[in-house]
């Protein structure tokens, strides 16, 4: 065990201001990361872009930030934990900065890596702070407050990036994040506790470099492949190519390598496997929910950016009230249990959305997004308590960077998917629908189509094209919360497959 795993806990350390200060920093790198999804049509304009490429202003982040988690554990070693968390707090502020002044589609690709990169060791380092800070039996109660910025943020993200977008402009979702990073920098140089530095610890370049290929070409071949057309492709060919050989690469060396870079030992632990499992489909459901549901928002039912954050309010507010119970539940309360009906009650959400219409109420949708939230909000915490508490604190550092690298590699796919997923449904959509589109359809016959949906005049057929695929949209739209929803219910009998915690909680 090295001195970075933790096993000494400092005899006396401010826990609630460490608590403070991890849940801050994480906070505002989550909420950096999907803010931007809201204001992204704004951006298109400001920056001259297409659709698939403004996309890699989110892109770019995740994949630097997923390459990056790889690595903090060794340079958290190298450099001490302290000195890393604080360097990386403020090379994320400064690439804040630096997007919120892109004057161009390349200059915001580079700072967005440039952040995705410094935001990576903040998730690693602040779990594995709170596990070190805190006692066992305490770990599920500070977890959950921790989780507090890690789960609400992703969807307050886009209520905050509209009200900031509508009033100002933009590029003020970047400046956002400069003084809540600077409050991030001040709280950790005065309370973030070092454990020592073990400079004799190596570092495997192989598999962390297999790891990094096949992530980064697993990512672009799901960005790319639609617009592509997948393997009728050389790129998208050669990516898989690559995602296979770097997955032979880091299993074969894992398994016989002297020092490999993801120790096998942690892949016996089946709390550990399940709670991997159930990171992904967090990460994936989360954003790829804010995603979904504000094209939704603002290209079927039309609503202004604030009012399409004003929209999205209960989903964070759901997720909150969740984190909020658990904090106070998991102690006398069976984690398994929760996580059940966590994922039960995002299944259930995330069908009953798949009923909504374009012409949806608020309240309706509302209780839906709730609901979604809650159900989001109860699964992350008691995962965390219940895959850490078996494992062995010689793997805490290594077990906490690699959770957070699935859950972050889980939001990227989970971006990617969806729009494949909305892209394929609406081409299928639109080309059934349009067969239907005749002089004889009775719809067409009715008084107030005739102005509206003229087939003998220009605008009436234009305005007919925009509505036959506003409505092929919404089967994109349905689909992916269907998809949604048959994840989160396969995962439902999975949570009892965990051991049970040991300790004085049950």
């Amino acid at each position: 065990m090295t001195a970075l795993d933790g096993a000494a806990r400092p005899a006396a350390v401010n826990r609630p201001m460490i608590l403070a200060t991890v849940t801050t920093a994480t906070t505002v790198v989550v909420l950096d990361m999907s803010i931007t999804v809201i204001a992204l049509p704004h951006m298109q304009g400001g920056l001259s872009a297409t659709a698939d490429q403004i996309a890699w202003v989110m892109t770019s982040y995740i994949v630097a930030m997923t390459v990056m988690i790889a690595y903090s554990g060794w340079l958290a070693s190298r450099i001490g934990r302290r000195r890393l968390f604080i360097a990386s707090t403020i090379l994320f502020t400064a690439g804040a900065l630096l997007s919120g002044t892109a004057a161009s589609l390349e200059e915001m690709v580079v700072y967005r890596t440039l952040q995705g990169l410094a935001a990576a060791p903040a998730f690693p380092l602040s779990q594995a702070i709170i596990l070190d800070a805190f006692p066992r039996e305490r770990h599920g109660q500070a977890l959950a407050y921790w989780g507090v910025g890690l789960m609400v943020a992703p969807v307050a993200g886009p209520v905050l990036g509209g009200f900031v977008t509508d009033l100002f402009n933009w590029r003020f979702v970047f400046f956002l994040g400069v003084p809540l990073g600077s409050v991030a920098v001040l709280l950790a140089s005065k309370y973030v506790v070092d454990v020592g530095e073990d400079r004799q610890r190596d570092f495997d370049w192989l598999g962390f470099l297999a790891l990094a290929a096949m992530l980064a070409a697993g990512q672009l071949m799901l960005d790319r492949g639609q617009r592509l057309g997948w393997f009728d492709s050389t790129e998208i060919v050669i990516e898989a190519a690559v995602v296979a050989l770097g997955a032979y690469v880091l299993v074969v060396h894992m398994l016989t390598g002297r020092s490999p870079y993801l120790p096998p030992l942690l892949f016996l632990d089946r709390n550990y496997l399940i709670g991997l499992l159930f990171s992904f489909l967090v990460g994936t459901l989360v954003l790829s929910g804010n995603y979904v549901l504000t094209l939704f928002l603002q290209n079927i039912q039309g609503y202004p950016v604030m009012s399409a954050g004003v929209m999205l309010t209960p989903r964070a507010l759901g997720t909150l009230a969740a984190l909020y119970m658990i904090g106070r539940l998991i102690m006398h309360v069976d984690a398994r249990l929760i996580i059940a009906v966590g994922f039960a009650a995002s299944a259930v959400s995330a069908l009953m959305l798949t009923r909504i219409t374009a012409d949806i109420g608020a309240v309706p949708f509302s209780v839906a997004s709730f609901a979604n939230g809650f159900g989001l909000g109860c699964i992350w915490a008691p995962t965390m308590t219940l895959m850490f508490n078996t494992l062995p604190p010689a793997y805490r550092t290594e077990g906490a960077m690699l959770v957070n690298l699935v859950r972050s590699y889980g939001s990227g796919l989970g971006i990617s998917v969806a729009a494949v997923v909305l892209a394929r449904s609406h081409a299928i959509a639109y080309a059934e629908l349009s067969e239907h589109v005749t002089l004889f359809r009775e719809a067409l016959q009715l008084p107030d189509a005739g102005g509206r949906w003229s087939l003998e005049t220009a605008s009436g057929l234009a305005a007919l094209g925009d509505e036959v695929s506003r409505q092929a949209f919404m089967f994109g739209i349905l689909n992916n919360f269907l998809w949604a929803s048959a994840a989160a219910a396969v995962a439902v009998p999975l949570a009892f497959m965990f051991r049970r915690r040991t300790g004085s909680a049950p």
